[in-house]
């Protein structure tokens, strides 16, 4: 279950990504953009940190297994909620011209990961065991998982560098 454990950076890493992407083109300045990212980024970390707990229960082999499928099947739902409340809220978002197409790429790369999870949520609330816990999880180590991931990342990674480009004080996590 070390993989759980792994994969938190990374959905947070997804939301933080996804943060921020938005569409429209033009609403915001740019530093009036960020600060609002960093404002809807800031409200899903705290959410999915509060999940820390639960999901340190999954990921502990030494835990009894009913624990680690109810500690799962607790997290990923709320999860699952966590970012599609993120991404309506970036969806909200008019992003000025110097980001449009950065967060239509965010918002891109966030459907698809909130896809993933919407479908490991189903998996994991239908698992009666660990082995079937397992398996719903496994899809983290999946070729398809590794590249949305890695596209969801990149688009954080490019926001990150238009903020830090204009000197405008954001950390959006990538990576960590």
């Amino acid at each position: 279950m070390n993989l759980l454990r792994l994969a938190l950076p990374v959905i947070l890493l997804a939301v933080v990504a996804v943060a921020a992407g938005c569409k429209g083109g033009g609403g915001l300045s740019l530093e009036e953009y960020f600060k609002r990212l960093d404002e809807i980024d800031n409200r899903s970390n705290e959410r999915s940190d509060a999940l820390q707990d639960q999901l340190n229960v999954v990921s502990d082999a030494t835990a009894p297994d009913q624990d680690r499928i109810e500690a799962a099947q607790g997290s990923f739902p709320e999860f699952v909620s966590i970012l599609d409340e993120f991404l309506a809220d970036l969806d909200k978002l008019e992003p000025p011209k110097e980001v449009q197409a950065d967060h239509e790429e965010a918002l891109d790369a966030g459907s698809e990961a909130f896809t993933f999870f919407d479908d490991i949520a189903a998996d994991v609330a239908a698992a009666q065991s660990l082995s079937e816990l397992d398996l719903a999880l496994s899809v983290f180590n999946s070729p398809e998982f590794t590249a949305a991931d890695q596209r969801f990342s990149d688009s954080c990674v490019s926001l990150q560098k238009k903020a830090d480009d204009n000197n405008i004080d954001v950390n959006l996590e990538c990576g960590q």
